[in-house]
Formats: C-alpha cells, structure tokens, sequence
C-alpha cells in the first residue's frame, strides 16, 4: 500500500541511474534552486507527501492512484530486464512496458503542471469571454444571483464584471482533483506507442546518459512544435534513457527493431534536450561539472501550456493546493 511519502519519479527506473561514488547512490541536480548536487539513495529522492492521494471527507487520504502505478510498473519490470539485455519483448510483456512508457509520460510533475495550467487557463477565458458579452454576462449575473438568493448590485455586478476582464495578479487556484484527469491522456496514447517500432541506442566511447523527472522526450524530426498530438505525427521520436548507458527509440517508421552505437554528438544533444525539460530534477550516475552547467544555463526553462485561448491580457498564475 502507498505511504505519505511517493515517488514522481519511479524508484526502480532511478534504481538505474545509480553509481558507485557514492555506492548505489543517484546525484541530483537542482534546476529549480541551482543548488550543488546532491548524492541519495532511489529512496531518498524523486519523493512528495500524497502526491498521487485526494483527501477523503473524513480526513483520511485514498491512495489507490499510486497502489495502481505501482501495479503497473512492477508487471512491466521484466520486459525492462529484457531489454537491458539488448532483447526486444513480444506479445503481453511488450504490452506491459508500452503501459510503462505511457505512464512514465503522464505521472510527472511537469504533466500535472501542465493540465493545471490548461484548466486555469481555459477557466479564465470563459470568464473573459462572458465579460466581453453582456447577453452573455447577464444570464450569467441571473444564474448568480438565483444560487445566492439575491440580487446583486450595480456596484457588485461592475467588480464581478472587471475581475474577469482584469484578473489581477492572485492567484488562481486549481483543485488538485481536476489534475489527475491527466491520467485519461494513457488511453489515446497506448494505442499511438503500440504502433511505434523499438530501437536501443548505446553510446559510442565514454559518453553516457543522464534522466530527470521527466524522463520521456516527444521529438519531431520535422518540426519544432510538440504536445499531445506530436506522438501521432510521422516525424515523432520517443526517447527515454534507460541506463547511462542505454536509451530505447521508438518511431513510426517499420523498420528493424536493433540495437545500434550514438554517436557523441547525439548524446550530448539528448543530455541537454532532457535538461531542458526537467521539471526539477535531473539525475546522473556521477558528479560531473558539464551538468552542473547545463542546469544552471536552462535553470528558467520549462515546459509551458501553450495559451491557446483568448483571454485576458495576463492569466492569473495558477497554483494547485496539496491537498
């Protein structure tokens, strides 16, 4: 059963970025603060208090969203052994892992960032768009008015009014509830991976990978915009380092599932694409400077909701409550 404390970042996959300096230690990298690095056990680390929990009305936390991750997970640890050893899993344990990929995709704090952003958004501009309208604003001030049981004011109606035009600077609260719709993107994208062809990667010389929080990259050969619908378009590359020294592609092209040498150049391309999307934390096997200095340079960089609504001229910054 799921404790207070669970993992963001799944305890097994940080289980192989582990070193020997310290022993079976992960180094953290801290893009939020810029602080040192840190070495931690798996289990010291990628960890928030009832992070995948509601809270009941009674007070008591339901923690069946992590017990269900952590199914999941371990039913696909044997195709991930698998392909550690340069094999290509077949049938249900393939089918395992795809859930894995799927999962690792949706469970991260960048993901739920990201939903909250989109609903808070979305939220504003419906409310901007009520504003700008007075048909609109005025069934919306008689249905207020009808659930209050009285009768706003000229004066109240004005404030309301302008709220929604002029947002202000609080901040706008999204439930933590309404993020775990995040889980409802598995469904399309099972599918989407099922049809994508394998490809592991191993890295020529000395050079090896570093993960973060967010582990899987979406990528498209093609074009620089990403989001949902990237893992559907052609030009889509899925890549998720699996050990420093392995990292398993998946493409739409039906070509030989190999395994095949990345050259030094790609690697330090991947290394810096999965800085740049750390949410917060970027983990490595060793203690090495360049990566102190990849997370210091992209310390302010992270994924963003694209505003694609008309709205106010500035949204309100969202916040989503612990509990």
């Amino acid at each position: 059963m799921a404790g207070k404390l669970q993992h963001t970042t799944q305890s097994f996959y940080l289980k192989q970025f582990e070193g020997v300096d310290p022993k079976e230690a992960v180094w953290v990298y801290d893009k939020l603060r810029g602080a040192a690095p840190r070495s931690g056990s798996r289990e010291s680390i990628g960890k928030e208090g009832y992070y995948y929990s509601t809270q009941r009305p009674d007070g008591t936390w339901d923690s069946s969203l992590d017990d269900w991750m952590t199914r999941t997970e371990g039913a696909a640890l044997d195709a991930y052994h698998q392909i550690l050893n340069h094999r290509f899993p077949a049938g249900q344990e393939r089918a395992n892992f795809i859930m894995w990929l799927a999962l690792t995709h949706t469970r991260t704090k960048a993901m739920r960032r990201v939903i909250a952003e989109t609903i808070g958004q979305k939220e504003q501009s419906d409310s901007y768009q009520l504003a700008i309208d007075d048909t609109k604003f005025a069934t919306y001030i008689n249905s207020y008015d009808a659930a209050a049981g009285s009768v706003s004011s000229e004066e109240e109606r004005k404030r309301i009014r302008d709220s929604f035009l002029h947002p202000g600077d609080q901040d706008y609260i999204v439930p933590k509830t309404q993020t775990l719709q995040v889980w409802s993107k598995i469904r399309t994208l099972v599918p989407v991976l099922e049809r994508m062809t394998f490809t592991l990667r191993v890295p020529e010389g000395d050079n090896f990978f570093i993960t973060s929080d967010v582990p899987l990259g979406i990528f498209n050969r093609s074009m620089s915009r990403n989001g949902e619908k990237a893992f559907s378009r052609q030009t889509a590359e899925v890549r998720v380092p699996l050990t420093p020294t392995l990292m398993i592609m998946l493409r739409h092209e039906q070509v030989p599932e190999l395994v095949l040498p990345y050259a030094p150049g790609l690697v330090r391309s991947q290394n810096t694409s999965r800085v740049k999307v750390a949410e917060h934390e970027v983990y490595s096997h060793r203690n090495e400077e360049w990566i102190q200095r990849l997370v210091n340079k992209y310390k302010a960089q992270r994924p963003q909701a694209p505003i694609t609504f008309d709205g106010p001229e500035n949204f309100r910054k969202i916040k989503v409550p612990r509990k």
